[in-house]
């Protein structure tokens, strides 16, 4: 993994003239028209402001085409989320996970809700799923959190990891196939470190 970060970056680096250079030309041009829009001369930080917030929509494009162009490659149907466009959801292996994007910058949180329910007043339970849980992030790339609902008296188990959702990390590497595969081993950990506290 970490040759696949050192390639990728050193790829990008040999790009970045070229890439900078279409890059300041776009930002030139979007903040040209942001004035030509309008109709009336912006001040030059106005041309900024919106040459930075297109930039950052570009982002958030290339970011959530890579990374839905990634899951169809591993024949996962993406479903958006009606109420939240950052987001959408889709199986693995039978397993339900969800990708937020983030509008800034090319990082992705990939999380998989609700793999693990037990009783909050199942107090010795909940001693052995926190040392495990501890366990586990202290050693594991996908952290793993749980939460309390309250009404249904239930603790729940979640697994979340982020990762960078560039094209020549998800598109041309099993990048993102090592990473879902991670949380099914953090799943297995779990349950071997459980039956060991038994």
């Amino acid at each position: 993994m970490f040759y696949i970060l050192i390639k990728w970056w050193n790829d990008i680096r040999s790009n970045d003239d070229a890439e900078v250079e279409e890059t300041a030309v776009r930002t030139n041009e979007s903040a040209d028209s942001a004035v030509a829009m309008d109709g009336h001369q912006q001040t030059d930080d106005d041309g900024k402001e919106k040459a930075a917030d297109d930039a950052a929509d570009d982002v958030y494009r290339v970011t959530r085409a890579v990374t839905e162009e990634a899951l169809r490659r591993l024949n996962c149907q993406c479903i958006e989320d009606k109420n939240d466009n950052m987001q959408i959801s889709f199986q693995y292996q039978s397993e339900h996970f969800f990708i937020n994007f983030n509008d800034t910058n090319c990082f992705v949180c990939l999380t998989d809700p609700n793999w693990y329910e037990f009783r909050a007043d199942d107090i010795d339970n909940l001693a052995k799923v926190k040392d495990v849980v501890n366990d586990l992030n202290w050693y594991h790339a996908v952290n793993v959190v749980y939460t309390h609902d309250e009404k249904a008296g239930v603790f729940n188990l979640h697994s979340r990891c982020h990762l960078v959702a560039v094209k020549e990390m998800m598109l041309d590497t099993p990048y993102l196939q090592n990473a879902l595969s991670e949380f099914f081993v953090t799943h297995h950990q779990f349950y071997r470190l459980m039956a060991d506290k038994n």
